[in-house]
């Protein structure tokens, strides 16, 4: 793979003129001089290119030294993609590490949701009372009013100041 230099050194443009609908305005310097990397040159499409390569074809790219002979040394026309699996599989049944079964299940069903609690009741009762908010106050609101009953906070529930 053949790498190219960046496309010059000036940093990004950090003012960023956007229209309301979210493009860009015309005449205004671009956020992204650079552009996006040139085909082939991004890490992901690194990342892929070489998951997809077998250790014989790496090892002719890398040629006889300490990293060509361990990719000698790997099953022959199995994708490293594929190798890499195997290799985390093995790691988990021979090596077991919490923190590698958590990435990898992750990885494969997503992030278990995480709960969160929050007593609105409290926190409305504090925004009443730092605002000197009475019941009748909030009652004749209906923003207010919907907002409470939304929160399941009745007005019986609070007293008066």
């Amino acid at each position: 793979m053949k790498r190219k230099e960046p496309k010059g050194d000036k940093p990004a443009n950090t003012k960023v003129s956007r229209a309301r609908n979210g493009q860009w305005l015309k005449g205004t310097p671009s956020p992204n001089p650079r552009g996006r990397p040139s085909v082939g040159e991004s890490w992901k499409e690194i990342i892929d290119a070489i998951g997809k390569m077998t250790s014989d074809r790496i090892h002719g790219m890398v040629g006889n030294n300490d990293l060509g002979s361990a990719f000698q040394q790997m099953p022959k026309g199995i994708p490293m993609r594929d190798l890499v699996v195997m290799r985390v599989f093995s790691a988990l049944m021979f090596e077991p590490q919490n923190g590698l079964w958590n990435t990898l299940i992750e990885r494969v069903d997503g992030k278990v949701p995480q709960p969160v609690q929050l007593d609105v009741t409290e926190e409305l009762r504090r925004l009443m009372q730092d605002l000197n908010l009475t019941p009748t106050d909030i009652a004749s609101d209906p923003a207010l009013a919907a907002l409470f009953g939304m929160a399941g906070v009745k007005m019986s529930e609070r007293d008066d100041h």
